[in-house]
Protein backbone atom coordinates (compact mmCIF):
# COMPACT_ATOMS: atom_id res chain seq x y z
CA UNK A 1 0.00 0.00 0.00
CA UNK A 2 2.94 2.34 0.59
CA UNK A 3 3.73 2.05 -3.11
CA UNK A 4 0.19 3.26 -3.86
CA UNK A 5 0.69 6.41 -1.76
CA UNK A 6 4.06 7.01 -3.34
CA UNK A 7 2.46 6.93 -6.78
CA UNK A 8 -0.18 9.43 -5.65
CA UNK A 9 2.51 11.74 -4.28
CA UNK A 10 4.51 11.42 -7.49
CA UNK A 11 1.49 12.29 -9.65
CA UNK A 12 0.72 15.33 -7.50
CA UNK A 13 4.34 16.50 -7.50
CA UNK A 14 4.56 16.05 -11.28
CA UNK A 15 1.33 18.01 -11.70
CA UNK A 16 -0.42 15.13 -13.45
CA UNK A 17 -3.29 16.76 -15.34
CA UNK A 18 -5.41 13.60 -15.03
CA UNK A 19 -5.35 13.74 -11.21
CA UNK A 20 -8.11 16.24 -10.46
CA UNK A 21 -9.70 14.73 -7.34
CA UNK A 22 -8.23 13.40 -4.07
CA UNK A 23 -9.75 11.77 -0.98
CA UNK A 24 -7.93 12.07 2.34
CA UNK A 25 -9.41 9.37 4.53
CA UNK A 26 -8.52 6.75 7.14
CA UNK A 27 -10.78 4.32 5.28
CA UNK A 28 -9.18 2.80 2.16
CA UNK A 29 -11.62 2.91 -0.74
CA UNK A 30 -10.20 3.13 -4.23
CA UNK A 31 -13.73 3.08 -5.72
CA UNK A 32 -14.03 6.75 -4.74
CA UNK A 33 -10.92 7.58 -6.72
CA UNK A 34 -7.36 8.39 -5.61
CA UNK A 35 -7.07 8.65 -1.84
CA UNK A 36 -4.45 9.18 0.86
CA UNK A 37 -4.57 7.53 4.29
CA UNK A 38 -4.27 10.38 6.76
CA UNK A 39 -3.35 8.41 9.87
CA UNK A 40 -1.24 5.45 8.74
CA UNK A 41 1.20 7.48 6.67
CA UNK A 42 2.42 10.09 9.08
CA UNK A 43 5.98 9.93 7.78
CA UNK A 44 4.85 10.80 4.27
CA UNK A 45 2.03 13.19 5.03
CA UNK A 46 4.16 16.31 5.03
CA UNK A 47 5.14 15.46 1.43
CA UNK A 48 1.49 15.63 0.51
CA UNK A 49 1.44 19.24 1.64
CA UNK A 50 4.53 20.04 -0.43
CA UNK A 51 3.00 18.39 -3.51
CA UNK A 52 -0.31 20.24 -3.12
CA UNK A 53 1.51 23.55 -2.78
CA UNK A 54 2.74 23.62 -6.38
CA UNK A 55 0.00 21.53 -8.00
CA UNK A 56 -2.23 23.41 -10.46
CA UNK A 57 -4.50 20.59 -11.70
CA UNK A 58 -6.07 19.31 -8.46
CA UNK A 59 -9.66 20.62 -8.37
CA UNK A 60 -11.49 18.51 -5.76
CA UNK A 61 -10.30 17.82 -2.23
CA UNK A 62 -12.43 15.63 0.04
CA UNK A 63 -11.37 15.08 3.64
CA UNK A 64 -12.87 12.45 5.94
CA UNK A 65 -11.91 13.27 9.52
CA UNK A 66 -11.77 10.99 12.53
CA UNK A 67 -12.50 13.46 15.32
CA UNK A 68 -10.76 11.29 17.92
CA UNK A 69 -7.46 11.51 16.08
CA UNK A 70 -7.63 14.91 14.43
CA UNK A 71 -6.02 16.74 17.35
CA UNK A 72 -3.00 14.47 17.20
CA UNK A 73 -2.79 14.75 13.43
CA UNK A 74 -2.62 18.52 13.41
CA UNK A 75 0.38 18.46 15.72
CA UNK A 76 2.42 16.47 13.22
CA UNK A 77 1.35 17.70 9.80
CA UNK A 78 1.59 21.46 9.71
CA UNK A 79 3.16 21.29 6.26
CA UNK A 80 -0.10 19.96 4.84
CA UNK A 81 -2.00 23.04 6.01
CA UNK A 82 0.72 25.31 4.69
CA UNK A 83 0.31 23.56 1.35
CA UNK A 84 -3.41 24.27 1.35
CA UNK A 85 -2.78 27.92 2.10
CA UNK A 86 -0.48 28.24 -0.91
CA UNK A 87 -2.49 26.11 -3.35
CA UNK A 88 -4.44 28.02 -6.00
CA UNK A 89 -6.11 25.21 -7.98
CA UNK A 90 -8.56 23.54 -5.57
CA UNK A 91 -12.10 24.67 -6.38
CA UNK A 92 -14.30 22.22 -4.48
CA UNK A 93 -13.68 21.37 -0.83
CA UNK A 94 -15.60 18.72 1.14
CA UNK A 95 -15.06 18.05 4.84
CA UNK A 96 -16.83 15.08 6.42
CA UNK A 97 -16.58 14.71 10.17
CA UNK A 98 -14.97 16.62 13.02
CA UNK A 99 -14.74 20.24 11.94
CA UNK A 100 -15.22 21.43 15.50
CA UNK A 101 -11.62 20.82 16.38
CA UNK A 102 -8.31 19.82 14.90
CA UNK A 103 -7.79 19.26 11.20
CA UNK A 104 -11.16 20.41 9.85
CA UNK A 105 -10.98 23.71 11.68
CA UNK A 106 -7.46 24.43 10.44
CA UNK A 107 -8.48 23.63 6.85
CA UNK A 108 -11.23 26.23 7.12
CA UNK A 109 -8.79 28.72 8.63
CA UNK A 110 -6.45 28.22 5.67
CA UNK A 111 -9.18 29.32 3.28
CA UNK A 112 -10.36 32.05 5.60
CA UNK A 113 -6.93 33.67 5.71
CA UNK A 114 -5.31 33.21 2.32
CA UNK A 115 -7.34 31.45 -0.36
CA UNK A 116 -10.35 32.76 -2.23
CA UNK A 117 -10.71 30.45 -5.23
CA UNK A 118 -13.30 27.99 -3.85
CA UNK A 119 -16.50 27.58 -5.87
CA UNK A 120 -18.00 24.84 -3.66
CA UNK A 121 -17.77 24.26 0.10
CA UNK A 122 -19.46 21.24 1.66
CA UNK A 123 -19.33 20.33 5.36
CA UNK A 124 -21.32 17.35 6.63
CA UNK A 125 -21.70 15.14 9.71
CA UNK A 126 -19.95 17.65 11.93
CA UNK A 127 -20.81 19.30 15.22
CA UNK A 128 -20.23 23.00 14.62
CA UNK A 129 -19.31 24.44 17.98
CA UNK A 130 -17.22 27.25 19.43
CA UNK A 131 -15.62 29.42 16.73
CA UNK A 132 -16.34 27.15 13.76
CA UNK A 133 -19.48 29.01 12.50
CA UNK A 134 -17.49 32.27 12.49
CA UNK A 135 -14.67 30.55 10.61
CA UNK A 136 -17.19 29.30 8.03
CA UNK A 137 -18.70 32.80 7.70
CA UNK A 138 -15.25 34.30 7.17
CA UNK A 139 -14.37 31.62 4.61
CA UNK A 140 -17.59 32.26 2.70
CA UNK A 141 -17.01 36.00 2.82
CA UNK A 142 -13.45 35.56 1.57
CA UNK A 143 -14.31 33.17 -1.29
CA UNK A 144 -16.01 35.57 -3.67
CA UNK A 145 -16.33 32.91 -6.39
CA UNK A 146 -18.35 30.55 -4.21
CA UNK A 147 -21.35 29.05 -6.03
CA UNK A 148 -22.41 26.22 -3.70
CA UNK A 149 -22.53 26.04 0.09
CA UNK A 150 -23.67 22.93 1.95
CA UNK A 151 -23.80 22.57 5.72
CA UNK A 152 -25.72 19.34 6.28
CA UNK A 153 -26.06 17.22 9.43
CA UNK A 154 -24.04 19.80 11.37
CA UNK A 155 -26.44 20.46 14.30
CA UNK A 156 -26.53 24.15 13.36
CA UNK A 157 -28.75 26.37 15.49
CA UNK A 158 -30.42 29.65 14.59
CA UNK A 159 -27.75 31.73 16.32
CA UNK A 160 -24.88 29.89 14.63
CA UNK A 161 -26.36 30.25 11.17
CA UNK A 162 -27.11 33.98 11.26
CA UNK A 163 -23.51 35.18 10.67
CA UNK A 164 -23.17 32.66 7.84
CA UNK A 165 -26.32 34.01 6.14
CA UNK A 166 -24.97 37.52 6.57
CA UNK A 167 -21.74 36.47 4.84
CA UNK A 168 -23.79 35.16 1.88
CA UNK A 169 -25.64 38.43 1.45
CA UNK A 170 -23.05 40.07 -0.79
CA UNK A 171 -22.38 36.95 -2.86
CA UNK A 172 -24.09 37.27 -6.23
CA UNK A 173 -22.62 33.99 -7.53
CA UNK A 174 -24.04 31.54 -4.96
CA UNK A 175 -26.56 29.29 -6.72
CA UNK A 176 -27.15 26.49 -4.20
CA UNK A 177 -27.61 26.67 -0.42
CA UNK A 178 -28.11 23.34 1.39
CA UNK A 179 -28.93 23.52 5.12
CA UNK A 180 -30.69 20.19 5.56
CA UNK A 181 -30.60 18.00 8.69
CA UNK A 182 -29.86 20.76 11.21
CA UNK A 183 -31.70 22.47 14.07
CA UNK A 184 -32.75 25.73 12.46
CA UNK A 185 -36.27 27.14 12.81
CA UNK A 186 -38.53 30.05 11.93
CA UNK A 187 -36.13 32.80 13.04
CA UNK A 188 -33.57 31.79 10.43
CA UNK A 189 -36.32 31.71 7.80
CA UNK A 190 -36.91 35.40 8.41
CA UNK A 191 -33.24 36.09 7.63
CA UNK A 192 -33.37 33.81 4.58
CA UNK A 193 -36.48 35.64 3.40
CA UNK A 194 -34.64 38.96 3.57
CA UNK A 195 -31.80 37.38 1.61
CA UNK A 196 -34.15 36.10 -1.12
CA UNK A 197 -35.79 39.52 -1.44
CA UNK A 198 -32.46 41.08 -2.36
CA UNK A 199 -32.39 41.61 -6.17
CA UNK A 200 -28.70 40.67 -6.15
CA UNK A 201 -29.47 37.23 -4.70
CA UNK A 202 -29.02 34.49 -7.33
CA UNK A 203 -29.79 31.40 -5.25
CA UNK A 204 -31.49 28.81 -7.48
CA UNK A 205 -31.86 26.03 -4.92
CA UNK A 206 -32.61 26.29 -1.19
CA UNK A 207 -32.72 23.03 0.79
CA UNK A 208 -34.12 23.11 4.32
CA UNK A 209 -35.19 19.49 4.78
CA UNK A 210 -35.39 17.93 8.24
CA UNK A 211 -35.08 21.01 10.43
CA UNK A 212 -37.46 22.66 12.91
CA UNK A 213 -39.13 25.00 10.42
CA UNK A 214 -42.86 25.52 11.02
CA UNK A 215 -45.69 27.16 9.10
CA UNK A 216 -44.55 30.71 9.94
CA UNK A 217 -41.07 30.09 8.56
CA UNK A 218 -42.41 28.54 5.35
CA UNK A 219 -44.86 31.42 4.83
CA UNK A 220 -42.11 34.01 5.44
CA UNK A 221 -39.99 32.48 2.68
CA UNK A 222 -42.99 32.12 0.36
CA UNK A 223 -43.86 35.80 0.77
CA UNK A 224 -40.27 36.78 -0.04
CA UNK A 225 -40.54 35.16 -3.48
CA UNK A 226 -43.12 37.56 -4.92
CA UNK A 227 -40.49 39.46 -6.91
CA UNK A 228 -37.82 36.76 -6.89
CA UNK A 229 -36.99 35.49 -10.38
CA UNK A 230 -34.07 33.22 -9.50
CA UNK A 231 -35.17 30.52 -7.01
CA UNK A 232 -36.35 27.36 -8.76
CA UNK A 233 -36.03 24.63 -6.08
CA UNK A 234 -37.32 24.91 -2.51
CA UNK A 235 -37.33 21.89 -0.18
CA UNK A 236 -39.11 21.78 3.20
CA UNK A 237 -39.81 18.06 3.55
CA UNK A 238 -39.17 16.63 7.01
CA UNK A 239 -40.24 19.78 8.88
CA UNK A 240 -43.25 20.19 11.23
CA UNK A 241 -45.48 21.82 8.60
CA UNK A 242 -49.26 21.73 8.22
CA UNK A 243 -49.81 21.31 4.49
CA UNK A 244 -53.26 22.91 4.47
CA UNK A 245 -51.83 26.06 6.09
CA UNK A 246 -49.10 26.70 3.52
CA UNK A 247 -50.37 25.17 0.28
CA UNK A 248 -52.75 28.03 -0.52
CA UNK A 249 -49.96 30.55 0.14
CA UNK A 250 -47.84 28.94 -2.57
CA UNK A 251 -50.78 28.68 -4.95
CA UNK A 252 -51.38 32.42 -4.63
CA UNK A 253 -47.66 33.08 -5.00
CA UNK A 254 -47.55 31.19 -8.29
CA UNK A 255 -50.84 32.54 -9.61
CA UNK A 256 -52.72 35.42 -7.98
CA UNK A 257 -56.05 35.00 -9.76
CA UNK A 258 -57.59 38.15 -8.27
CA UNK A 259 -56.75 40.07 -11.45
CA UNK A 260 -54.82 39.82 -14.69
CA UNK A 261 -52.17 42.11 -13.28
CA UNK A 262 -52.01 39.82 -10.25
CA UNK A 263 -51.30 36.82 -12.47
CA UNK A 264 -48.82 38.77 -14.56
CA UNK A 265 -46.93 39.79 -11.39
CA UNK A 266 -46.98 36.30 -9.87
CA UNK A 267 -43.92 34.09 -9.47
CA UNK A 268 -43.20 32.24 -12.74
CA UNK A 269 -39.83 30.76 -11.68
CA UNK A 270 -40.34 28.33 -8.77
CA UNK A 271 -40.97 24.90 -10.32
CA UNK A 272 -39.77 22.38 -7.71
CA UNK A 273 -41.43 22.57 -4.28
CA UNK A 274 -41.35 19.86 -1.60
CA UNK A 275 -43.61 20.13 1.44
CA UNK A 276 -43.38 16.50 2.60
CA UNK A 277 -46.83 15.58 1.30
CA UNK A 278 -48.58 15.40 -2.04
CA UNK A 279 -49.73 18.80 -3.30
CA UNK A 280 -53.23 19.28 -4.61
CA UNK A 281 -53.71 19.27 -8.38
CA UNK A 282 -53.81 23.04 -8.82
CA UNK A 283 -50.44 23.61 -7.13
CA UNK A 284 -48.87 20.75 -9.07
CA UNK A 285 -50.22 22.23 -12.29
CA UNK A 286 -48.82 25.69 -11.53
CA UNK A 287 -45.40 24.24 -10.70
CA UNK A 288 -45.45 22.34 -13.98
CA UNK A 289 -46.31 25.53 -15.89
CA UNK A 290 -43.33 27.28 -14.31
CA UNK A 291 -40.95 24.72 -15.82
CA UNK A 292 -41.24 26.64 -19.10
CA UNK A 293 -38.13 28.66 -19.93
CA UNK A 294 -40.04 31.48 -21.62
CA UNK A 295 -41.56 33.20 -18.59
CA UNK A 296 -43.63 35.54 -20.76
CA UNK A 297 -45.35 32.47 -22.20
CA UNK A 298 -45.81 31.03 -18.71
CA UNK A 299 -47.65 34.20 -17.66
CA UNK A 300 -49.83 34.01 -20.79
CA UNK A 301 -50.80 30.42 -20.09
CA UNK A 302 -51.83 31.30 -16.55
CA UNK A 303 -53.87 34.31 -17.72
CA UNK A 304 -55.67 32.25 -20.35
CA UNK A 305 -56.28 29.42 -17.90
CA UNK A 306 -57.60 31.39 -14.94
CA UNK A 307 -59.23 34.42 -16.60
CA UNK A 308 -61.62 33.14 -19.30
CA UNK A 309 -63.31 36.55 -19.60
CA UNK A 310 -60.98 39.44 -19.04
CA UNK A 311 -60.46 43.10 -19.66
CA UNK A 312 -57.52 43.58 -22.02
CA UNK A 313 -56.74 47.12 -20.87
CA UNK A 314 -54.28 46.19 -18.06
CA UNK A 315 -52.12 44.31 -20.56
CA UNK A 316 -51.50 47.44 -22.61
CA UNK A 317 -50.73 49.95 -19.85
CA UNK A 318 -54.22 51.45 -19.99
CA UNK A 319 -55.73 52.72 -16.77
CA UNK A 320 -59.16 51.47 -15.84
CA UNK A 321 -60.50 55.01 -16.18
CA UNK A 322 -59.19 55.45 -19.73
CA UNK A 323 -61.31 54.63 -22.75
CA UNK A 324 -59.92 51.75 -24.77
CA UNK A 325 -58.67 53.24 -28.02
CA UNK A 326 -59.03 51.46 -31.33
CA UNK A 327 -55.27 51.96 -31.71
CA UNK A 328 -54.77 49.25 -29.08
CA UNK A 329 -56.56 46.59 -31.15
CA UNK A 330 -53.48 45.51 -33.16
CA UNK A 331 -51.60 44.97 -29.89
CA UNK A 332 -54.46 42.83 -28.59
CA UNK A 333 -54.40 40.66 -31.71
CA UNK A 334 -50.59 40.40 -31.54
CA UNK A 335 -50.83 39.30 -27.89
CA UNK A 336 -53.11 36.42 -28.79
CA UNK A 337 -50.94 35.45 -31.75
CA UNK A 338 -47.99 35.14 -29.38
CA UNK A 339 -50.17 33.23 -26.92
CA UNK A 340 -50.68 30.58 -29.61
CA UNK A 341 -46.94 29.93 -29.50
CA UNK A 342 -47.14 29.41 -25.74
CA UNK A 343 -49.58 26.51 -26.05
CA UNK A 344 -47.97 23.10 -25.94
CA UNK A 345 -50.04 20.06 -24.98
CA UNK A 346 -52.64 22.05 -23.03
CA UNK A 347 -55.94 21.98 -24.87
CA UNK A 348 -58.30 23.14 -22.15
CA UNK A 349 -58.77 26.47 -23.85
CA UNK A 350 -58.78 27.77 -27.40
CA UNK A 351 -56.89 30.99 -28.05
CA UNK A 352 -58.97 31.92 -31.07
CA UNK A 353 -62.11 32.05 -28.94
CA UNK A 354 -60.43 34.33 -26.42
CA UNK A 355 -59.18 36.45 -29.27
CA UNK A 356 -62.73 36.81 -30.59
CA UNK A 357 -63.93 37.77 -27.13
CA UNK A 358 -61.26 40.48 -26.87
CA UNK A 359 -62.13 41.89 -30.29
CA UNK A 360 -65.74 41.98 -29.24
CA UNK A 361 -64.80 44.25 -26.32
CA UNK A 362 -63.73 46.85 -28.83
CA UNK A 363 -66.85 46.37 -30.97
CA UNK A 364 -69.08 46.65 -27.93
CA UNK A 365 -67.29 49.72 -26.56
CA UNK A 366 -67.09 51.60 -29.87
CA UNK A 367 -69.86 50.32 -32.18
CA UNK A 368 -69.92 53.51 -34.28
CA UNK A 369 -66.39 52.81 -35.45
CA UNK A 370 -67.39 49.44 -36.81
CA UNK A 371 -70.73 50.37 -38.46
CA UNK A 372 -71.07 52.43 -41.61
CA UNK A 373 -72.03 56.01 -40.79
CA UNK A 374 -75.08 57.15 -42.79
CA UNK A 375 -75.85 60.88 -43.00
CA UNK A 376 -79.62 60.44 -42.69
CA UNK A 377 -79.70 58.57 -39.42
CA UNK A 378 -82.92 58.86 -37.52
CA UNK A 379 -83.78 58.01 -33.97
CA UNK A 380 -85.26 54.78 -35.24
CA UNK A 381 -82.03 53.79 -37.02
CA UNK A 382 -80.12 54.23 -33.78
CA UNK A 383 -82.56 51.87 -32.07
CA UNK A 384 -81.99 49.40 -34.86
CA UNK A 385 -78.24 49.81 -34.43
CA UNK A 386 -78.53 49.04 -30.71
CA UNK A 387 -80.52 45.95 -31.63
CA UNK A 388 -77.75 44.89 -34.00
CA UNK A 389 -75.28 45.42 -31.20
CA UNK A 390 -77.22 43.02 -28.98
CA UNK A 391 -77.19 40.44 -31.76
CA UNK A 392 -73.44 40.89 -32.09
CA UNK A 393 -73.12 40.36 -28.38
CA UNK A 394 -74.84 36.99 -28.52
CA UNK A 395 -72.87 35.89 -31.58
CA UNK A 396 -69.54 36.77 -30.03
CA UNK A 397 -70.23 34.94 -26.77
CA UNK A 398 -67.21 32.85 -25.85
CA UNK A 399 -67.67 29.14 -25.25
CA UNK A 400 -65.52 28.14 -22.26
Amino acid sequence: MDDYYQRILHRLAQNDETLKSLWISPIPNTSRGPYFDLYNNATQFYKLGLAITTNTNLKDLKVHIDIFNSVNVIAHHQEFYNGLKRNSSIRRLEIHGGVERGMGYVILKSYEVNNKQLTSLRISNANLQNEVPIAIANTVRRCAKLQKLELSSCHITNEQLLPIIESIRKHSLIRELNLCLNRIGNDVCESLATLLEDPNCNIHSLQLQHNNVGNLGVIAIANSLTNNTKLRCLYFDGNPITLSSVEDVFSKLLCDTSSINGIHSSNHTLDDLRLDMQHHNQLNHLLQLNVGTNKSHVAMLKILRYHPNFDMAPLFNLNSEEEISIKALPYVIAWFDEAKEAITSAHWYIVNRRKLSAIYQFVHAMPLLFLKDEPTKTKKSRVEMESMNKVATSNCCVIL
